[in-house]
C-alpha cells in the first residue's frame, strides 16, 4: 500500500517541508543552515502521571492517553499556525514552536507572534478538554537568538532534522524557570518585547501587543508540497512501513519497551559545536540502526542535543531488546569518549506507544514512567551507560554491571537501584536460544524467528503482559492448531 502524501507531509516539521521543497543540491552527510528564531515550547504539567491513570482505570486506557493528547496537541497546533508559528516538534508532551525572524520581518516582529502565542493558549488553557477528568495545565517559555537548521545523515538513508541553537537553550532556561499555568520569558524577550510585557523577573505575560503587521510568508501548509522520496527518509523506517500497512497499524497501545535517552552535551554554541553535534548524531543513528533500535526524535535541551529510541517498539515484542540496547548504548558510549561529552541512559518496561500530534503534524511517541526514568538516568550519567534494574536483570549473562547504588528521580517516589553496564561480550545472542537450538530433541529446529518471538511472548509476561500466541502450519504439517496462552 502506498502513503498519501497528506499523510506522510504531517510527520515532516513545516520548516523542513519548504526546506526539501526548494532544494536543489544533493544532500550533503551534514548540512547546516544559520538563521534567527523566536521559540515557544509548551508542556503538558503532570502528564505522565495522568497517562498512567487512565491507562491503569480506563478500560481504553492507551486509546484514551491518545485522543486526550491529540485533542489538546490539535488545539495547540491550529493556535501556533493562526498565529504564523511553525511546530518543529512533538516529545512526549511537550510541542516546540519557531517564528523565523527572516519570514516574520524581524526577530523583535517574531518574538512578538510568539509572546501573544503563549498569552492565547494560556487564555484557552481553561477551556482546553480535561485529560482522563484533570484539568489540562500548561508551562511555556519563550527564548530568542540565533539558531542552526541541522541536517544529518547519509546520502541515501535516514536522515534527521534538528534545530539546535542558543534561541532554543533560551527557550528552555525560560521554561524551567516558571510552574504549571505561567509563561516564562528569557532576558532577550524581555528587552525585544521592552513594554509590551507585564510581570515579574523571568515570568509574564505580554499585554496587548498592537499592530504587529503579517509576515511576508506563505501561511497555509499546502502551499509547500513535500517531495515524499525524500520526506520519507526524515521518518523511521520502523513508522514508515507501519503507515504502508495503513494509518490503523500506529494505533496507540501500552507496550513493554525498553527506552534510551542519550545526550552528547555542549557547553557553547559554535560552527566546532555543530561539527561535533553532528558527528555525535551520525555515528549513534548508525549504531541503533545495526542493533535493530528505532531513533524517534531528536531536539535541544539545556545541555545539548537529546536523541530518544526505542527497542521492542509494538507490534514487536523480543526477549532479546533490553540487551540489544544496553549493547547498543555501550557501543555509542564507546564511540563518543574521544570527542563529545555525553550521557547515556537505558530503562526497561511498559510506556504508551502511539501517533501523538495534529491532522497538520504528529511523531511517533513514548510516553510513561519507563521514558522518564531513562530521562533521569540519561541526567546522571557522566560519559557512560546507566541503566535500570530491569534492563540490568534481562542483559546480565552477556553483560557484566556494577552497581551504582540507589538514587531520588524526579517523578518517583521510592529510590531507584542503577547499574552501569562495564563490558560486552561480541555476540549479543541469547544463551538460551542457543542451547535450545542445539538440544537433539528440539522440534522447532530452524525457526530462529519464531523461538525469538515466543520467548519475548515470556519477556512481556513478566512484565505484566498477556498475549496469545497461536501456531498453524501448512496441510499435512500438523492435525490441529496449538495455542498457548501466557
Amino acid at each position: 500500500m502506498s502513503v498519501s502524501r497528506d499523510l506522510l507531509a504531517s510527520f515532516v516539521p513545516e520548516l523542513l517541508a519548504r526546506s526539501i521543497d526548494h532544494r536543489s543540491e544533493p544532500l550533503r552527510t551534514h548540512a547546516s543552515a544559520s538563521c534567527e528564531l523566536a521559540v515557544l515550547g509548551l508542556d503538558i504539567s503532570e502528564s505522565t502521571s495522568i497517562s498512567e491513570d487512565l491507562v491503569k482505570w480506563s478500560p481504553d486506557g492507551s486509546e484514551s492517553v491518545a485522543r486526550a493528547l491529540n485533542s489538546i496537541f490539535t488545539l495547540l497546533a491550529d493556535l501556533i499556525s493562526e498565529h504564523h508559528g511553525s511546530v518543529i516538534t512533538i516529545a512526549g508532551d511537550e510541542i516546540v514552536a519557531v517564528w523565523p525572524a527572516a519570514e516574520m520581518g524581524g526577530i523583535a516582529s517574531a518574538v512578538s507572534w510568539a509572546a501573544r502565542t503563549a498569552t492565547a493558549v494560556q487564555g484557552r488553557a481553561g477551556s482546553l478538554p480535561s485529560f482522563g477528568g484533570y484539568p489540562i495545565r500548561l508551562r511555556a517559555g519563550i527564548g530568542a537568538g540565533n539558531a542552526w537548521l541541522l541536517d544529518i545523515g547519509h546520502e541515501h538513508g535516514r536522515r534527521i532534522f534538528v534545530p539546535v541553537g542558543p534561541a532554543i537553550q533560551d527557550m528552555a532556561r525560560a521554561q524551567k524557570s516558571v510552574g504549571a499555568s505561567e509563561i516564562g520569558f528569557s532576558d532577550n524577550v524581555w528587552q525585544l518585547l521592552g513594554e509590551r510585557a507585564e510581570g515579574s523577573k523571568g515570568i509574564g505575560r505580554t499585554t496587548d501587543v498592537g499592530p504587529v503587521p503579517a509576515p511576508p510568508r506563505e501561511s497555509s501548509r499546502s502551499s509547500a508540497p513535500v517531495q515524499l522520496a525524500l520526506a520519507a527518509r526524515y521518518i523511521p523506517d520502523w513508522v514508515f512501513e507501519r503507515l504502508r500497512s495503513g494509518p490503523e497499524e500506529l494505533h496507540a497501545e501500552l507496550a513493554p519497551i525498553t527506552a534510551i535517552f542519550i545526550n552528547v552535551r555542549t557547553g557553547f554554541w559554535d560552527e566546532g559545536a555543530i561539527r561535533t553535534i553532528s558527528d555525535a548524531v551520525l555515528q549513534a543513528l548508525d549504531i541503533l540502526t545495526s542493533f535493530k533500535g528505532t531513533l524517534l526524535s531528536a531536539s535541544q535541551d539545556l545541555d545539548g542535543v537529546t536523541l530518544v529510541a526505542g527497542f521492542g517498539l509494538p507490534p514487536v515484542i523480543r526477549e532479546r531488546e533490553a540487551k540489544r540496547a544496553n549493547l547498543a548504548a555501550l557501543e555509542i558510549s564507546r564511540a563518543m569518549q574521544d570527542y563529545a561529552e555525553h550521557g547515556i541512559g537505558v530503562s526497561t518496561g511498559h510506556a504508551f506507544c502511539g501517533v501523538c500530534g495534529s491532522p497538520a503534524y504528529r511523531q511517533y511517541t513514548m510516553i510513561g514512567p519507563t521514558v522518564n526514568l531513562a530521562a533521569r538516568l540519561m541526567q546522571r550519567a557522566q560519559n557512560e551507560v546507566l541503566c535500570d534494574e530491569l534492563s540490568q536483570r534481562l542483559s546480565r549473562d552477556r553483560l557484566r554491571f556494577s552497581g551504582r547504588g540507589l538514587i531520588d528521580a524526579k517523578g518517583f517516589a521510592n529510590r531507584v537501584p542503577v547499574y552501569r553496564p562495564e563490558r560486552h561480550e561480541s555476540d549479543p545472542g541469547l544463551p538460551t536460544l542457543q542451547r535450545l537450538a542445539e538440544a537433539k530433541s528440539l522440534t522447532t529446529r530452524g525457526r530462529d524467528r519464531e523461538r525469538e518471538q515466543l520467548a519475548g511472548r515470556l519477556v512481556a509476561l513478566s512484565l505484566g503482559l498477556s498475549t496469545a500466541v497461536i501456531a498453524t502450519g501448512e496441510p499435512g504439517v500438523a492435525r490441529r492448531t496449538r495455542r498457548w496462552t501466557c
